[in-house]
């Protein structure tokens, strides 16, 4: 019995551990508070979402893009209330962000289109 019960809690700690890419710039959550959240994805090609959770043991820097491993967890938030965050397992990978080059970055295909249009006026 004590090897089944060791067993369970040993896949339920693997079950409980997720992985996701961190951008490598914050934004302001929009929840109504003035903190920052992470910007997260699964994968590469998806968009990325805001994610107010804390990830405990993670030192963000600016400029890098993160692959982690972590387990979400409970905490009391500083209003005493019970809450969920992250507790990071591993840090995979921490890349420096390449930027694209100035025209595709600061135009989009919409922008320049327009653009364009309004010279002809």
């Amino acid at each position: 019995m004590k090897h089944v019960l060791l067993i369970f809690f040993i896949l339920l700690g693997v079950s409980c551990t997720r992985k996701f890419y961190v951008a490598p710039e914050t934004a302001e959550c929009v929840i109504g508070t003035n903190s920052t959240c992470y910007l997260v994805k699964n994968n590469l090609d998806d968009n990325w979402i805001m994610i107010a959770e804390d990830i405990k043991g993670f030192d963000f820097e600016k400029g890098y893009i993160y692959r982690l491993k972590v387990k979400k967890i409970r905490i009391i938030n500083d209003f005493g209330v019970n809450a969920s965050a992250y507790q990071l397992v591993e840090i995979i990978s921490k890349e420096p962000y390449k930027r694209k080059n100035k025209m595709s970055e600061s135009t989009s295909r919409t922008e320049f289109r327009m653009e364009a249009i309004n010279k002809q006026n």
